[in-house]
């Protein structure tokens, strides 16, 4: 894997305490969406947003180019 590469983005599947601790002990951010069913232990308790937010995923402006 290229040096530059500092975020890992994958689907809900990978999201095991083995995969993500191999991830993290590489020095990678770790991006993901959870399962569904997904067994969380610590709640997010901070402010949440108003209405339904959306990502426009056309809009590359705030995309960066890596080459893998």
């Amino acid at each position: 894997m290229p040096k530059d590469v500092r975020y890992l983005v994958h689907e809900g599947y990978y999201v095991k305490e083995k995969f993500v601790t191999g991830v993290t002990d590489e020095s990678l951010h770790f991006i993901e969406k959870l399962r569904s069913d997904a067994n969380l232990r610590y709640f997010y308790k901070g402010p949440r947003r108003e209405g339904r937010v959306e990502a426009d995923i056309h809009d590359t402006r705030k995309l960066r180019k890596t080459a893998l």
